[in-house]
């Protein structure tokens, strides 16, 4: 009876509901309450009992205004041991679109007509979704039953029991400190670790709408965070600056404010975040180094077993902030086991749930990221690997990016924006990155995959992979070669030596001699002009066609006096190719580059849509006549290939311009008419009976285009090369 007596004493003080394997608590003033959703907990066959529930904000930015809007929603909490059974009733309408996330928890909730129920068998951080809404939404905590709890009166303990604590200033944790919140308390004050060595803050309570950035530790050592709630903080939840050793563990995180991260990392060493759940309005994780007064490397950090959420920008960003005056090094980063629900970033700077972007001369190296899941988000990229030089907050573009592995990744949605993977320049790039197991929408994506010949593999995620130097890759992948058609390059021996020969050349231009490999290639300079190479860094990514001119450029390489066309010089793993396009090519003066006055023009469709490719400029490209150099018509034919590439996929003109080619050139104009002619019987090779039909047509009235493609056609299916 007197123990009986305790406990009823225990639950009137402390607002804590207590069974043998479930405890609830109640929410002291002056939280605020949610009334969207009733939730209520049991153990199997046992009473219900009722689990508050606070408000928390939530952020969303209106993209075309920029202006921030808050959103209520909600969070529950209780603690359990065993089994417990959960009850969720929905006050605000019908549960039309039932779902628990992450996904991959596979919880599938049996729902009624405003409520949903679904069991726990170990404790799960989870999203409770029951209309289209993102921001309605239940967010649901819960942990182990604590069991090593301090004493109160320890004293190296600051500890704070349930009910509602405040604190005026900063709550400064020292060496060999432990900051203890129990489940049920709430405590207002912003919380600092900094210059302390073996401190810790604990417990199952609530750091709420802290007046800063809610948790700091700079320049401290052997650090833990764990278990703890933050509730809408003014800045960042976790700051860890120049930090030694640090772990965060189980720590959940909602933000709704303008630099609202999740967990900040500046220049650390040996941080380990573990079991985190994270719904912030900026980066949930972002890793830096130099910013501020904090200074060096950032090396063997560790994200695994989290959830994260990015109402804007990224799920986890690496690398925008470092040293340009004394260059820092981020190494030995370890991403697994993260679930990422959604990533939300209108801007294309800022996007990817995963970013590596390295600014400010950092180097970023030795990274795997290995079996994460990522859901449909609203808006963004998967993953993408940038070398930047973003004005707004770096002072110098990053070194680069070398030796990432990428494993066991899925996505499943239709939202992704095409990934991007660029470098800055040629000094600046980014090297060894490997996919293994790279899953979109169920599809494993890989090499070997089933795809049509003329698809790269980055296209079934998709991903752009930007060379910096986009002239070489011009030069090297050309689509006068067999590589340019295939999007292939087929070594005939795996030899890592001559692979890496390759990408050398297509960064660099040329490639240096490999020593100590089981090939030895010389050295073989580049056939590319010191002022083309300055001229191609400057403009952005991607080809320009008004810029692309009929009047080739005064070059060192064009005045060469020997037998190359102007190409690039054959390397020694290249095998021959046959230079059809270009056979008759002889010296002409300038006077003989201008468009043919004869007559010999492309046709006003035609003409329009290679405008429209030259981003709407008022240039007019014609026919080169022949005999005209290689460089003015190779100009020509790329942005004739680039022009009838894009129309045969997005518009139905493209017989009448096919129509409008042949009626308008001549024999003389033969290579023009086999860059169609090949074109349309590679894709032919899909057996589209639609494309078929619409080309019947053109090919009944010009013979000529008729046999070109058939030509084309056969040699496709036996896998000869036309060129």
């Amino acid at each position: 009876m007197f123990i009986h007596f305790l406990l009823l004493l225990l639950v009137a003080l402390t607002g804590i509901s207590c069974a043998a394997s479930l405890q609830t608590y109640s929410i002291p003033n002056p939280v605020k309450q949610s009334s969207s959703f009733t939730v209520k907990a049991r153990e199997p066959g046992g009473e219900w009992q009722s689990v508050s529930t606070v408000l928390v904000n939530l952020h969303e930015i209106k993209i075309t205004t920029g202006s921030a809007q808050v959103h209520p929603s909600s969070l529950a909490m209780f603690d359990f041991d065993g089994t417990v059974e959960v009850l969720v009733t929905y006050n605000s309408g019908v549960v039309s679109s039932p779902r628990v996330r992450p996904d991959s928890y596979k919880i599938k909730p049996v729902t009624g007509n405003n409520s949903l129920s679904f069991t726990f068998n170990e404790p799960r951080d989870i999203i409770i979704q029951v209309t289209e809404s993102v921001f309605d939404v239940l967010h649901l905590i819960t942990n182990r039953i604590a069991t090593d709890v301090p004493p109160s009166n320890a004293t190296d303990t600051i500890y704070y029991g349930p009910g509602y604590h405040t604190h005026n200033g900063t709550l400064n944790i020292t060496s060999g400190q432990t900051l203890y919140l129990a489940q049920g308390a709430v405590l207002n004050a912003a919380v600092s670790l900094d210059d302390a060595t073996s401190a810790s803050i604990r417990g199952h309570g609530v750091l709420y709408r802290t007046p800063t950035g809610a948790i700091s530790a700079q320049r401290s050592s052997n650090i833990t965070i764990e278990s703890v709630t933050v509730i809408n903080p003014a800045h960042y939840t976790v700051n860890a600056a120049e930090a030694r050793d640090v772990t965060v563990r189980k720590l959940r995180s909602f933000s709704a404010v303008q630099w609202g991260d999740g967990i900040d990392v500046y220049s650390s060493k040996n941080v380990l975040i573990d079991g985190v759940f994270l719904r912030n309005s900026d980066d949930c994780v972002a890793l830096y180094n130099h910013r501020n007064d904090w200074y060096g490397d950032s090396v063997n950090i560790t994200i695994q077993n989290s959830a994260l959420w990015a109402d804007v920008a990224h799920a986890i960003n690496i690398g925008t902030h470092g040293n340009s005056i004394s260059p820092e090094t981020m190494s030995d980063i370890s991403i697994r086991n993260v679930d990422i629900m959604d990533h939300r970033e209108f801007q294309m700077g800022y996007q990817g749930a995963i970013a590596i972007n390295p600014g400010d001369s950092n180097l970023v190296k030795d990274v795997v990221i290995e079996s994460v899941r990522v859901e449909d988000f609203r808006m963004g990229q998967l993953i993408t690997m940038m070398v930047m030089y973003n004005q707004k907050y770096n002072t110098s573009p990053g070194r680069g990016i070398s030796n990432v592995t990428i494993r066991d990744l899925s996505y499943n949605g239709v939202n992704a924006n095409t990934a991007i993977m660029t470098g800055y320049n040629e000094s600046r790039g980014i090297e060894f990155v490997r996919f293994e197991s790279l899953t979109i929408n169920g599809l494993q994506i890989k090499d070997t995959m089933k795809k049509p010949a003329w698809c790269m593999t980055a296209d079934f995620v998709p991903m752009a992979i930007v060379c910096s130097q986009s002239c070489v890759f011009d030069k090297a992948l050309n689509s006068s070669f067999k590589e340019g058609m295939t999007n292939e390059v087929e070594l005939p021996e795996d030899d890592p030596a001559a692979i890496r020969c390759m990408l050398e050349f297509m960064y660099k231009g040329n490639y240096s001699t490999v020593e100590g490999g089981p090939a030895v290639y010389e050295t073989y300079p580049a056939r590319l002009a010191p002022e083309e190479v300055a001229d191609e860094m400057k403009r952005a990514p991607g080809i320009d066609f008004a810029s692309l001119e009929l009047v080739p450029k005064t070059s060192p390489r064009l005045d060469v006096d020997d037998d190359d066309s102007g190409d690039y010089a054959p390397g020694p793993f290249e095998t021959e190719v046959a230079e059809e396009y270009f056979d008759d090519a002889e010296d002409v003066g300038d006077d003989d580059l201008l468009p043919n006055k004869k007559g010999d023009d492309l046709g006003s469709k035609t003409g329009d849509i290679c405008n429209e490719t030259a981003t709407a400029q008022s240039k007019r490209l014609s026919p080169p006549p022949p005999g005209t150099v290689e460089a003015a018509t190779r100009t020509y034919m790329r942005t004739l290939w680039q022009t009838m590439e894009l129309t045969w996929t997005a518009d139905e003109e493209f017989p009448d311009l096919v129509d409008e080619l042949y009626a308008t050139t001549t024999e003389q104009h033969q290579d023009l008419r086999d860059i169609v002619c090949r074109l349309v019987g590679f894709h032919l090779l899909d057996n589209n009976a639609s494309a078929k039909k619409r080309l019947e047509p053109v090919m009944k009235k010009h013979g000529e285009f008729a046999m070109g493609v058939m030509d084309h056609y056969i040699l496709s299916v036996r896998g000869d090369c036309a060129w």
